[in-house]
């Protein structure tokens, strides 16, 4: 009897266990932000929205022709203000950090 109430009692830990091994969601990508023209020093200015990304998530904007970027914390509500140097018609691409996941990248035309 207490060799049976032993092999129920490791059968239920195992499919414990292995719930807990279910694959996470992937992180989204922050949805498209506003994005001003560059200004006289050159510099552009991408907004997200609230909700536009994670709370507290790591955003950042790269510039993939030279291979430098910038980046900001979201705030709580998930907006967020990055400011870099881009010539007009580069293409810009956002994504964001949380933890060690990162999102796939949205591509933002500078104006």
């Amino acid at each position: 009897m207490r060799r049976r109430t032993w092999l129920r009692a490791c059968a239920l830990g195992v499919l414990a266990l292995g719930g807990c091994l279910a694959p996470t969601l992937p992180i989204p990508p922050p949805s498209q932000p506003d994005i001003t023209a560059p200004d006289a020093d050159g510099n552009v200015t991408l907004k997200g929205r609230p909700g536009g990304a994670r709370a507290n998530a790591e955003v950042t904007v790269f510039k993939p022709e030279t291979e430098t970027g910038s980046m900001s914390i979201a705030e709580p509500d998930g907006s967020w203000v990055v400011v870099l140097k881009a010539r007009s018609k580069e293409r810009l691409w956002v994504y964001q950090t949380v933890g060690y996941e990162r999102s796939t990248h949205v591509v933002v035309p500078v104006p």
